[in-house]
């Protein structure tokens, strides 16, 4: 298992190494993206970039609309956490 709590760390462990598939929190996920908040574009900018990954998004209940969102862009799943 690998953690990355940043962008940059993140986008070097997804170019390094091969995922079945990935949890990304949802803050990291939009500042993965080009548009803050739009969870669903960064996904499709995510897979687009690692086609091969399975992303499941984790997200605080009161952003599982966000993440509905991402999940709708091809993220395989959501959960969410406390």
């Amino acid at each position: 298992m690998d953690v990355a709590d940043a962008v940059d760390p993140c986008r070097e462990l997804l170019r390094k190494r091969r995922y079945e598939f990935a949890f990304l929190d949802l803050a990291l996920l939009c500042d993965l993206g080009q548009e803050p908040d739009d969870a669903g574009g960064a996904l499709r900018a995510v897979r687009q970039a690692f086609p091969s990954i399975d992303f499941i998004v984790m997200t605080p209940p009161e952003r599982a609309g966000e993440a509905v969102e991402a999940v709708k862009a091809g993220a395989a799943n959501y959960v969410t956490y406390p």
